[in-house]
């Protein structure tokens, strides 16, 4: 499964979470949320944490969302 199809999995997955679990928030700003993971997922550069936020909403496909990304990794310099 390529990006861009985990991205729209992604999207029909999220409506059926937030159906299914009570989700507090304004329209405007899950809207926005929403299009930027969906921009992140396509661009496959997912961090730890959002990849550990959107286990759940994958769990109902069935899918590990750790099977197809790793997380970023942030290197330090000194």
């Amino acid at each position: 499964m390529n990006n861009d199809a985990l991205a729209e999995l992604y999207i029909e997955l999220a409506m059926k979470y937030e159906e299914e679990n009570y989700v507090e928030c304004g329209f405007k700003a899950a809207t926005e949320t929403r299009r930027k993971i969906v921009d992140k997922i396509k661009a496959g550069s997912l961090s730890k944490k959002e990849i550990h936020a959107l286990e759940p909403i994958f769990s109902f496909s069935k899918l590990n969302i750790n099977d197809y990304f790793t997380a970023k990794k942030r290197f330090i310099f000194f």
